[in-house]
């Protein structure tokens, strides 16, 4: 996973789209999903605290 949100988007569309058409993946490719899954919430969680001391940072030297 390139850590892309578009691409990770468009791979949850296709996830529902399939899951709709009765689509059934192997163990394996439900654990793949499920591995993406996490890496790319845990990538978003990285970036939210990144935002949040660069905000803190602003403000605190903004306030001196």
């Amino acid at each position: 996973m390139n850590g892309d949100v578009s691409s990770t988007e468009v791979r949850g569309q296709e996830w529902g789209s399939q899951t709709r058409a009765g689509w059934n993946p192997a163990a394996s490719e439900l654990q793949s999903l499920l591995e993406d899954l996490r890496v790319h919430v845990w990538e978003c969680e990285a970036e939210w605290r990144l935002d949040d001391r660069i905000d803190m940072a602003v403000r605190a030297s903004s306030q001196q």
